[in-house]
């Protein structure tokens, strides 16, 4: 909440115009970090189920 009341003023405040752009770059930052941090874990997740899939096929064709 207190980041958001903050981001508020900025826009509201026509002297801060500087800050808001700093504010989008701070912003985009957090999100790439945020991504490069959860992005692995996605696909990591996802090459599991693959994995587990073709156990399961292979299992499959062996017992026929």
């Amino acid at each position: 909440m207190l980041f958001r009341d903050k981001k508020l003023n900025l826009v509201h405040s026509p002297q801060n115009q500087g800050s808001v752009i700093l504010e989008i770059i701070v912003v985009l930052l957090v999100l790439g970090a945020f991504l490069y941090v959860i992005w692995p874990i996605i696909m990591r997740n996802l090459s599991e189920d693959n994995n587990s899939y073709q156990i399961l096929t292979a299992k499959k064709n062996l017992q026929t």
